[in-house]
């Protein structure tokens, strides 16, 4: 690289010769070289540098450094682009041209089990290059970027209406006197803003959790079917609907608040992980009721809101949502 950059120069100066960029070369070398009269060509030049101890202690350096280079994703302050620089260069500083060999290095800069297991499900196959491994690892990050985690900022879209799960300080009229949840706007407003809390930080279909409102920092609940309220046609009309509120739950009641995402559609990404974009079932863990919403209107202080109940019969169209990620901490 060093020889490529006195030939560009000497280029602009207008040094053609292979002799005359050899001179130059040779004269602003600072180690020395072992019977320079056999120097013929840049190609004797760069065997000869090579040979030199110091060439040596550069590429186990680099070596070194390769193996002490740890991926750290954007959201801990990270950089994929300088990360996908240093790998390169540390690849080429090491020599290390065997596409295996990178393979390997590259695994081990991987940060958890979820990059790591990620890597080896890819069909490794399709990888004929550096690039190929470059793109393969690129992929692995977009779709890490994606997972909904504990903490994550979501908003959750009925997909039949296409308006979001909202909730704000009103109360219901009847039943609880709870504050209530509704199918809102058809972009998320501030309204629409959920905190997923779970017990791991990647968020799977087989873990439970709990959407807490962002704005007032309750949690989504349904009532407990041993203390169940019917809508009595004020809230709803149908009976077999359970009234869905937010509130701060006791400690009896938490399971309550507690949900499961059952997937609905498959995606490129299929895995047990929920991701941005899939489309789920919201299912109580108590009861194994689904969250629902359909075009009936409810009113509150006379201001009508399109209902959000749960309903313990098989999932259908109205039962669909999607969840998508706003910001992950």
């Amino acid at each position: 690289m060093w020889i490529k950059q006195i030939r560009s120069f000497c280029y602009l100066k207008q040094i053609r010769t292979e002799k005359d960029i050899l001179n130059i070369c040779i004269g602003m070398v600072d180690v020395p070289i072992k019977n320079p009269e056999k120097i013929k060509t840049l190609d004797d030049l760069i065997n000869a540098l090579k040979s030199n101890v110091a060439f040596t202690v550069f590429k186990n350096s680099s070596q070194r450094k390769l193996n002490l280079l740890k991926y750290v994703t954007e959201r801990d302050g990270g950089n994929t682009a300088k990360f996908v620089a240093d790998f390169r260069s540390l690849c080429f500083d090491a020599e290390i041209n065997d596409l295996e060999d990178q393979k390997k290095y590259l695994f081990h800069t991987l940060p958890n089990d979820f990059f790591r297991n990620t890597f080896i499900n890819k069909n490794m196959d399709k990888n004929n290059s550096l690039d190929d491994l470059i793109k393969m690892f690129e992929d692995i990050v977009e779709e890490e970027s994606q997972l909904i985690r504990n903490g994550s900022c979501v908003a959750i879209k009925h997909v039949k209406t296409g308006r979001y799960l909202s909730s704000t300080t009103k109360y219901h009229q009847t039943g609880s006197g709870k504050q209530i949840v509704f199918a809102g706007q058809k972009l998320p407003d501030s309204d629409a803003l959920w905190i997923i809390k779970a017990s791991r930080d990647q968020l799977s279909y087989n873990d439970m959790f709990s959407l807490q409102h962002k704005v007032t920092e309750t949690l989504i609940g349904r009532e407990s079917l041993t203390e169940i309220i019917y809508h009595d046609f004020i809230d709803g009309d149908f009976a077999d609907h359970v009234e869905v509120f937010c509130s701060t739950p006791s400690r009896s009641l938490q399971f309550n608040y507690h949900w499961m995402a059952q997937r609905i559609n498959y995606t490129k990404y299929d895995s047990s992980y929920v991701r941005s974009g899939d489309v789920i079932n919201i299912r109580n863990v108590k009861d194994n009721s689904f969250l629902r919403s359909h075009e009936y209107q409810i009113t509150i202080y006379n201001e009508n809101f399109q209902e959000v109940i749960s309903q313990d019969k098989k999932p259908e169209d109205n039962d669909e949502w999607c969840i998508e990620l706003i910001e992950n901490h």
